[in-house]
C-alpha cells in the first residue's frame, strides 16, 4: 500500500506538475509575473495540458500509451522547458513582493477549512459508485486496457475528460475501479478553489489598492470555499464524476486569470498562454467551451459600450485602445492559436465539432428543462447568501465605474480605490458583470440568447462568478463601516452579513452529508456480481442490468470491456414515455413483464440471457418462473439466467 501511494504521488506530480511547470518558467523566464501561488496554479493547468496534448500525439504517431511511452515524452518536454530557462536566464528569479506573503494565516486556515469540508463529505464515498462516473471510466478503462485512445462515435463525450485518468493509472498502476478517479477530481476542485482566489484579487487590484484586494480575495475564496463547500458543482460533482464540468470551472477562471495578469503586466506572453489553455478547454469540455465563448462575447459587449462612454464623458484622446489590443493580436498568440488548430486538424479534431452538435446546443429551447430557470430556482442552485451578495457586488462595481469619471470623492477614499488606468478598470468590471450576467442570461431566458441546451446544467456555472462578485458586495457593505471605526456597529453589521451566510451556506453540508452505508455495501456487491459475469460469461452472451435499483450499476461495464453500452440495461421510467423521442422498451419489459408475450419477444430479440438485479426488486418473477434459474446472490444482488 505504501508503494502504490508512492507511485501514485510522483504520478500526479509528473501529470499535473513538472511539465507546465518547466514551460511556464521557460517562457517567463526570471520575472516571475505570477507570484508563487499563480506560478503552482497555472504550473497544474499547463500540465494537465501538456498530458493531454502528449498522449493525443503518441496515440497520432501509432505508438502504444504505455508507462514508457508517457513517461518519455513527459520527461523530454520538461527537459526542453528547463535547458530554455537556462538559456534565456539572465537575471536570478526574482523574490516573492512582501504583500504577497501578507494575510498567509487568513488564507491557510480558509483553504485547509475548505478542504477540510470536502473531505468529510468524501471519505464515505471513497468506492466509486456514481452513475456519470462509470460511464466516463469506461473510456478511461480502455485507454488502460487497449493502450490507445478510443474513438467516441458518439458527441456526449471528448478526449479531455479521460486521458489524465487513464494517463495516471497507466503510470501508477492502479486501476480506475478505486480512489485514485476521486483523488484527481479533488485535486482539480481544490485548485479551481485557488483559481478564483487568484483571479478576484488580480480583478480587485485593477481597482483596488494592494491590501483591499488581498481582503475581496479572501472573501470569494470564503464564499466558493466554505460557504457551498459541496453544492455543485463542487464536491457532489467530485463523487458523481461530473468531470467535463469540475475541468471546466478550474480551466475558465485560470485563463481568465492569465488574461487579466496579461493586461496588468502587458505581456503577450501570459496572453498567449491563456490561449493555449483555451485550446485545451476545447478538448476537455464542449458546454464549458460554449460557455466560455458566449462570456467572452458578452465581456466584449460590455467593454466596447464602456469604452463609448470613457470615450465621450472623459474626452481624452490619450485613452487609446491599441496598446490595449496589441498584448492580444500578436505574433506569440497568432503561433499558439496555429499551434492548437493544427492540433486540431492534423492530430484530433474533438468529437462535437460538427454540425449536428452545434444544432443540438444553439437554437430555440426544443424541451421544458431548457426554456430557463425561475429566480427561485437560481437562487436555489447558486444560494441565497451568496446570490444576493452578488447582485450588491454586480452594484457595486457599477458605482465603481463611474468613479472613473471624478478626480477626487469620498468613495474613492472609502473604499480605497486606486484606478491606474481606465481601460484596466473597465477590463476587470466588464469581466466581473459580463461573466455573471451572460450565463444568468443563459440559464434564465435561454431562447434570448438561442440557447437549447438543459437549463440546469448552465445554471451550475453561476456559481464560480457568483462568487467573486460576492467577494465585492461583502466589502461594499463592511468598509464603510469598518471605515467609522464604531466597534458595536461593526460586529453588529458583521454578525448580521456572516451568520446568514454560515445557516445558508453550510446547510448544503448538513443536508447533503447523510450518508447510506448500506450503499458501500451494495456497491462491493454488485461489482463481485460484475466479477462474477466477467470470468462466467464470454462476449457472445447478452447481459442485462437494473439501473433503477442497483447500486453502481454503471460500473459493470468497466468489469465486461464488452463495448460501451453492454451490457444493456432498463433504465429510469420516465425516459420510456419521452414524448419528444420515441424509446425501445424492451429493456423494461424483460424484468417487468419477462412471463408476457411481449416479454418472451423482447428476450429473443435481443438474445437476453443473464440478468443482474437487486434482490427483492422485480425479482418475484424469476424466482417463481421455470424459465429462469438463479446461479449467483449475495445480500442484495443476484443473477439469474435464462434457460
Amino acid at each position: 500500500m505504501l508503494l502504490d501511494l508512492i507511485k501514485i504521488d510522483l504520478s500526479l506530480g509528473l501529470l499535473l506538475f513538472i511539465p507546465g511547470y518547466s514551460i511556464l518558467i521557460a517562457l517567463t523566464r526570471a520575472k516571475n509575473p505570477l507570484g508563487t501561488l499563480g506560478t503552482i496554479v497555472v504550473s497544474m493547468v499547463l500540465s494537465l495540458g501538456i498530458t493531454n496534448f502528449s498522449l493525443m500525439l503518441i496515440n497520432r504517431l501509432d505508438f502504444k500509451l504505455t508507462p514508457l511511452s508517457i513517461f518519455s515524452i513527459l520527461i523530454i518536454i520538461t527537459t526542453i522547458g528547463l535547458i530554455l530557462y537556462k538559456i534565456f536566464q539572465k537575471e536570478k528569479l526574482k523574490k516573492i513582493p512582501a504583500s504577497e506573503n501578507s494575510n498567509w494565516l487568513i488564507f491557510f486556515l480558509i483553504l485547509s477549512f475548505s478542504i477540510f469540508i470536502r473531505a468529510i463529505y468524501l471519505i464515505p464515498k471513497i468506492i466509486p459508485h456514481a452513475t456519470d462516473l462509470g460511464h466516463h471510466m469506461y473510456w478511461v478503462n480502455y485507454i488502460i486496457k487497449f493502450q490507445e485512445l478510443p474513438i467516441y462515435g458518439i458527441p456526449d463525450f471528448i478526449i479531455g475528460e479521460h486521458l489524465i485518468f487513464g494517463a495516471a493509472s497507466i503510470l501508477s498502476g492502479v486501476g480506475i475501479i478505486s480512489a485514485l478517479p476521486t483523488i484527481i477530481l479533488f485535486i482539480i476542485n481544490i485548485f479551481s478553489l485557488l483559481a478564483i482566489f487568484l483571479l478576484t484579487k488580480e480583478l480587485a487590484n485593477l481597482l483596488f489598492t494592494s491590501k483591499t484586494a488581498h481582503k475581496i480575495g479572501f472573501l470569494s475564496l470564503l464564499s466558493i470555499g466554505v460557504f457551498y463547500a459541496i453544492a455543485s458543482p463542487q464536491a457532489t460533482y467530485i463523487n458523481g464524476g461530473v468531470i467535463g464540468n469540475l475541468m471546466g470551472n478550474l480551466l475558465i477562471p485560470t485563463i481568465f486569470y492569465l488574461f487579466i495578469k496579461a493586461v496588468k503586466e502587458k505581456s503577450s506572453t501570459l496572453a498567449s498562454l491563456g490561449f493555449f489553455l483555451a485550446g485545451i478547454l476545447a478538448y476537455t469540455h464542449h458546454l464549458s467551451t460554449f460557455i466560455f465563448i458566449y462570456v467572452l462575447v458578452g465581456f466584449l459587449i460590455f467593454f466596447i459600450f464602456g469604452f463609448g462612454l470613457i470615450k465621450l464623458i472623459l474626452k481624452n484622446n490619450n485613452v487609446e485602445i491599441r496598446p490595449f489590443l496589441k498584448i492580444f493580436i500578436n505574433l506569440k498568440t497568432a503561433l499558439t492559436s496555429f499551434l492548437i488548430l493544427s492540433f486540431v486538424f492534423l492530430i484530433r479534431i474533438p468529437s462535437y465539432l460538427n454540425l449536428s452538435a452545434i444544432d443540438t446546443a444553439v437554437g430555440n429551447p426544443s424541451k421544458e428543462t431548457r426554456t430557463g430557470l425561475t429566480i427561485n430556482n437560481l437562487v436555489h442552485s447558486t444560494g441565497s447568501w451568496r446570490i444576493f451578495y452578488s447582485t450588491v457586488g454586480l452594484i457595486f462595481l457599477i458605482f465603481i465605474f463611474w468613479q472613473i469619471f471624478k478626480k477626487n470623492s469620498l468613495a474613492k477614499k472609502i473604499y480605497s480605490i486606486q484606478i491606474s488606468s481606465p481601460l484596466k478598470a473597465l477590463t476587470a468590471i466588464s469581466l466581473a458583470s459580463a461573466w455573471f450576467l451572460t450565463i444568468f442570461t443563459m440559464s434564465h431566458w435561454p431562447a434570448l440568447l438561442k440557447i437549447d441546451i438543459i437549463s440546469g446544467r448552465i445554471a451550475n456555472y453561476l456559481t464560480y462568478p457568483s462568487a467573486i462578485l460576492a467577494g465585492f458586495g461583502v466589502y461594499a457593505i463592511l468598509q464603510p463601516i469598518f471605515n467609522k471605526n464604531q466597534k458595536i456597529i461593526t460586529l453588529t453589521v458583521f454578525m448580521i452579513i456572516f451568520i446568514p451566510g454560515i445557516i445558508s451556506g453550510l446547510f448544503d453540508v448538513s443536508e447533503s452529508y447523510v450518508e447510506d452505508s448500506s450503499k458501500f455495501d451494495e456497491t462491493i456487491e454488485t461489482f463481485k456480481g460484475a466479477e462474477y459475469l466477467a470470468v462466467r460469461t464470454n462476449p457472445d452472451q447478452k447481459i442485462l442490468k437494473d439501473h433503477i435499483y442497483l447500486t453502481g450499476d454503471t460500473w459493470i461495464k468497466n468489469f465486461l470491456m464488452r463495448g460501451y453500452k453492454e451490457p444493456l440495461s432498463r433504465t429510469l421510467l420516465k425516459r420510456y414515455t419521452d414524448v419528444v423521442k420515441k424509446r425501445e422498451t424492451c429493456t423494461r419489459d424483460m424484468i417487468a413483464i419477462p412471463e408476457t408475450e411481449i416479454g418472451k419477444k423482447c428476450f429473443e430479440k435481443t438474445k437476453i440471457e443473464f440478468l443482474i438485479l437487486k434482490d427483492g426488486f422485480d425479482t418475484h418473477q424469476f424466482e417463481t418462473s421455470d424459465n429462469f434459474s438463479r446461479i449467483f446472490a449475495t445480500d442484495k444482488v443476484v443473477i439469474f439466467q435464462k434457460k
